[in-house]
């Protein structure tokens, strides 16, 4: 009977011991690969190195990537330990090597891909032990839901304001995801949460995975935001990674902001795309992104004076606003002094056709507030043009009151009237511009000057009187000594007494 019950605690205390270990070198033969016995994690497992040169394998499925380590618990005071992790095709990965005998040592690695591993224990002396080791195989799952995106092609589809978490696991990682926009805008990458010991990079590609730019964290553990101006639609993709290729178990957090900057009369940032406006018209535009320009057009009638005149403007921009002509050739500009002043350009037309006006930002600066503008053409219209040169001299005939404008400035008109015979002839101003400093000419009928007639001040009107003793054509030209121009008639008449 003192043997039966010394037999049954002695299973007991074995029932009680299997609890706790995995289990004696009962797993052998374990000393090839490909006679892995298979483990789970965290539990103790206890084997022997036994003959020498022995080692035995051990196997395990991991479901995800994640931290795993091989940890010593317990060996025999002479045995050195060798520890070897294999992958699934049997390829050996990595090692650890105890620096003495009896050390506990533990081989930690980080794993990329689910499949099976395998673990070879051995005594680097290849010495026996009738003493057991023991360890156990812990593993920390580290399951990234947005994998596998660590190649552009496989990004993963984000939306905007969507709050992304993501792990860079295993050492080397980087993670890519990709949006489209629909439009011009204010592009933001924001970090909101990052791992203390993670200096983030993030990446910024176009639709042809083409690289724009970059946002590197100063220090570990920094938020930080990259911020574009995007120019045009399509796809884009972001890359998030560690600039020291650490791995981490702690995930970062992200936001992709957008903010549309839509102007409808775009594309119209070179002369020949130029959007076709109205006089009068409130236009409105962005100057986006930077280094920008906004091209119009209009068609003008008539000689005249244009206007264009800004009424609004973002107040951090500097305007240029830049005259063409139909050639597409430059004409003139008007600058801004101040960021956000509000400017006029001025100037006299003096021939019909397309116009063309561009606006832009002096600094090559982005704006997300609108510009708004207005052309604005009083028309001068003088209708016994062209006569600007004597060979387009105006027919007229003694005592007709004859009406004209100095426009554009530096203008000269020029008039014709035949003589039959001998007189007086008089050129009689009846009306001029209060601003107008009139001359009046006097040519034969070779074109030869005569004389002429100056006013003294602005707004006087004045007589050219003359004895004409030779009958036949003679010329009048009408000016301003200042070189002015003028949208009010002067008023004169031709008299022969």
């Amino acid at each position: 009977m003192r043997k039966i019950a010394h037999v049954l605690i002695v299973l007991i205390a074995m029932v009680v011991l299997s609890g706790s270990v995995y289990g004696q070198d009962s797993h052998e033969p374990n000393d090839a690969v490909g006679d892995a016995t298979e483990i789970p994690f965290n539990q103790t497992v206890i084997g022997d190195i036994y003959p020498a040169g022995d080692g035995d394998f051990y196997k395990f499925y991991l479901n995800s990537p994640g931290i795993l380590q091989v940890k010593l618990e317990e060996v025999p005071s002479d045995m050195r330990t060798r520890i070897d992790l294999y992958g699934k095709n049997f390829n050996w990965i990595t090692r650890k090597d105890a620096t003495n005998a009896g050390d506990t040592v533990t081989l930690e690695i980080d794993i990329a891909n689910p499949g099976w591993y395998y673990i070879g224990i051995g005594d680097l002396s290849g010495l026996a032990h009738n003493a057991e080791y023991k360890f156990k195989v812990l593993f920390e799952p580290v399951v990234d839901s947005k994998e596998p995106n660590d190649i552009l092609g496989d990004a993963t589809e984000i939306t905007f304001n969507q709050t992304v978490r993501g792990y860079i696991y295993p050492a080397g990682d980087g993670d890519f995801y990709k949006f489209y926009l629909n439009s011009s805008g204010i592009l933001q990458v924001k970090l909101e949460e990052v791992p203390s010991d993670m200096r983030t990079r993030i990446d910024l590609y176009g639709k042809n995975f083409n690289w724009i730019t970059r946002k590197d964290a100063t220090n570990a553990g920094d938020t930080v935001t990259l911020e574009r101006d995007i120019a045009n639609p399509g796809w884009y993709y972001i890359g998030i990674s560690d600039l020291d290729r650490l791995a981490h178990n702690v995930e970062y957090v992200f936001k992709v902001i957008f903010e549309p900057v839509v102007d409808s009369k775009e594309p119209n940032n070179i002369l020949g795309d130029a959007t076709n406006i109205t006089f009068n018209q409130t236009v409105r535009g962005y100057i986006f992104p930077a280094k920008d320009g906004d091209n119009y057009k209009f068609h003008v009638n008539s000689s005249g004076i244009l206007q264009v005149k800004l009424e609004e403007v973002p107040s951090d921009m500097r305007t240029r606003i830049d005259l063409y002509g139909k050639n597409f050739n430059w004409i003139t500009r008007k600058d801004a002094t101040n960021a956000g002043d509000t400017v006029t350009l001025e100037i006299d037309i003096a021939n019909p056709g397309w116009y063309y006006i561009g606006i832009g930002d002096l600094d090559g600066l982005a704006h997300s507030a609108e510009y708004a503008f207005k052309v604005l053409f009083e028309p001068v219209i003088d209708t016994n043009e062209p006569n600007t040169v004597l060979g387009d001299a105006t027919n007229i005939t003694f005592n007709q009151t004859v009406r004209g404008y100095i426009f554009p400035a530096r203008d000269g008109d020029f008039y014709k009237v035949n003589v039959n015979s001998p007189g007086i002839l008089q050129v009689k101003l009846e009306e001029v511009p209060s601003d107008m400093r009139t001359r009046i000419d006097l040519y034969g009928k070779n074109f030869n000057w005569i004389t002429r007639k100056d006013a003294t001040n602005a707004g006087d009107t004045v007589t050219l009187e003359r004895d004409i003793d030779q009958r036949g054509w003679y010329y009048i030209g009408i000016s301003d000594l200042d070189g002015l121009a003028h949208n009010e008639e002067y008023a004169f008449k031709v008299l022969l007494v």
